[in-house]
Order: structure tokens, then C-alpha cells, then sequence
């Protein structure tokens, strides 16, 4: 059966839309701020970064990010240490708070997380990781092709 790409457009974009959706209206049901999310779950996963490795990875603007950032230092959730080789580059880390909010908002989150994984099973998840991923590559590269015309 020959696919409509209409149709197949439609179906990826409401998707990714539904997934995105269900992660805001998480954050709004646990009163957590949705950059803010982001942000923990990189620190989480990555360990200490940069605001823009967070930025470039997550696609989310660097200013939404710094605003969150501001935020989070200040209640002391995070701290900033300047970079080892580029002083101007700032490193973000969890503190001790960071990591006790982390425990008592987000493990919820990924107990749900978890769970789904667990119902969708392991090739079901590489699938949905390779084809998520591919289509961001090309998207990426499309875009970009369009912003150096």
C-alpha cells in the first residue's frame, strides 16, 4: 500500500506533538517549570554541561534557557562554575538541592518513563529512537540547507 506523505507528515507531526504535549502537561501537573524539566533531566543524565550544549541538544533557545537558569541558581538548585579552558564558558551542576528536587519531582516522571519502556519492549524502543533521531538529522539538515539560501 503506497503512503500518502500528506498523511505520513500529519501522523510524525501529531506525534511528536502528542509526546511534547504529555511531557508540558506532566510539568504543569507537578508544578515544574517545562525548561526547567530539560534542564534537570540533562544534569541528570549528562552530569555537569553548558547552557549551550543544552540549548544546541534540546533545540531550545539559549535565552529561554538562560532565563531558566537565572532561576534555578538563584534557588539554589544549580551553580555555575566558569570553564576550565574558556573562562566566559559557564558549566552547570546540580547541587545538593538540585539533586533532592531531581529526587522528590522528576523520579515520578521516569517511573512512568520506565514503565512505558517496559510495555513497548526493546525493539520497539530501538526503533523509535533510530527513526525519532533520523528524522531530527534530516529535519536539521533540511532546515539548515533553507536558512543558507
Amino acid at each position: 500500500m503506497k503512503s500518502n506523505r500528506t498523511t505520513d507528515l500529519a501522523s510524525i507531526h501529531f506525534a511528536i506533538s502528542r509526546v511534547n504535549g504529555l511531557y508540558a502537561r506532566w510539568a504543569q501537573m507537578h508544578d515544574v517549570n517545562f525548561y526547567a524539566m530539560h534542564i534537570f533531566y540533562f544534569l541528570q543524565k549528562r552530569g555537569p554541561v553548558t547552557q549551550k550544549q543544552i540549548s544546541e541538544d534540546s533545540k531550545i533557545p539559549k535565552q529561554s534557557i538562560n532565563n531558566v537558569i537565572i532561576t534555578l541558581k538563584k534557588d539554589g538548585y544549580i551553580s555555575i562554575i566558569p570553564g576550565s579552558r574558556d573562562r566566559r564558558e559557564k558549566i552547570i551542576a546540580l547541587t545538593e538541592k538540585g539533586r533532592g528536587y531531581i529526587q522528590e519531582k522528576l523520579m515520578p516522571l521516569h517511573e512512568i518513563e520506565e514503565r512505558v519502556l517496559k510495555k513497548m519492549g526493546a525493539e520497539l524502543i530501538r526503533q523509535l529512537i533510530a527513526s525519532t533521531t533520523a528524522y531530527g538529522d534530516y529535519f536539521e539538515r533540511e532546515m539548515s540547507k533553507e536558512v543558507s539560501v
